[in-house]
């Protein structure tokens, strides 16, 4: 178990001849060391990083994640969680809202909702793909998706200088999300575009 100390006596022999042998101990010492399990080392990434304004159809993003784990088998068991800056839309009219935003929140059938609120500046969704080692150690990768005001450069822009600070504030806090995100894909099931 990583960081738990453990102690084994242990004997060398030497294979050449010892100067002084009336210094030996020759009952055995023992040998105390920390164990350490270094954690999985994980990377993740997405086919589509922006999606189409507006058209609430839920889009596959095409998540991808891999892990090693230095000498250990590579963890097979993965993780993931998504969390937005506008959270699932609350029911209100079931012909103009769909919910939730995010399904099937899984590696590689991951899908998205493309909207964002309106009065909105763009919406980042921060994706958290986390691994864990049979020894229980885990890792852990980030990657966003926005969805801009417009297609404009300055929206594409401030959208993706969002995102890109979403994922580095989750890379300094192990994979939690800024202040003022939320869980997506929790919310109720509104409207036909499942």
């Amino acid at each position: 178990m990583n960081g738990t100390g453990i102690s084994n006596p242990t004997s060398v022999t030497l294979s050449t001849a010892d100067s002084n042998p009336a210094n030996n101990n020759n009952n055995g010492s023992p040998a105390t060391f920390t164990a350490s399990n270094p954690v999985p080392v994980v990377s993740a990434s997405v086919a589509l990083s922006s999606l189409a304004q507006n058209n609430h159809e839920l889009v596959n993003v095409g998540l991808v994640a891999m892990a090693s784990d230095g000498a250990c088998p590579a963890p097979t068991t993965f993780s993931v969680q998504v969390f937005g800056d506008e959270d699932d839309q609350i029911p209100t009219d079931q012909n103009e809202v769909y919910s939730p935003d995010a399904r099937d929140i899984s590696i590689g059938i991951l899908r998205l909702r493309a909207e964002r609120v309106s009065s909105g500046d763009g919406r980042v969704y921060l994706i958290v793909v986390k691994a864990t080692d049979a020894a229980g150690g885990a890792g852990f990768a980030t990657t966003a998706v926005v969805a801009p005001k417009s297609t404009s450069a300055a929206n594409v822009a401030s959208a993706n200088n969002q995102a890109a600070a979403a994922v580095a504030f989750a890379n300094a806090n192990n994979g939690n999300p800024p202040t003022g995100y939320f869980v997506i894909g929790d919310g109720p099931v509104i409207g036909q575009k499942q």
